[in-house]
């Protein structure tokens, strides 16, 4: 494994990033969470499967503060472990937004 601080290593963290997050997303179900999702898919299908427009979303909303506790790849392992099934789900973007704004969960500026 390269050093972390050379082009090499900047790279290869990249690449283990993507690589979890697609075991993440598949351990999630590789598809919207939400049950009224309407993204139409290729296959006829709804909801959303576009792996580009998938995002783990935090059923409690305690978002900020799993991220200032945690880096993204600590957040990846937990996911992963099983442990925390009932905090996370995958929301595609659209139904992420709706979720964010009907349920006020703004972003408070001091």
């Amino acid at each position: 494994m390269p050093r972390k601080n050379t082009a090499a290593g900047k790279q290869y963290q990249t690449e283990y990033l993507r690589r979890v997050r697609a075991s993440v997303l598949a351990y999630l179900g590789n598809k919207c969470s939400n049950k009224m999702c309407r993204w139409l898919n290729l296959d006829g299908t709804l909801g959303c499967s576009d792996l580009h427009c998938l995002q783990i979303d935090h059923v409690k909303s305690d978002g900020a503060k799993d991220r200032a506790a945690y880096s993204q790849n600590q957040i990846y392992r937990r996911i992963l472990s099983g442990k925390f099934d009932d905090c996370y789900q995958l929301l595609c973007a659209n139904c992420n937004w709706r979720k964010v704004h009907e349920n006020r969960e703004f972003r408070h500026v001091a």
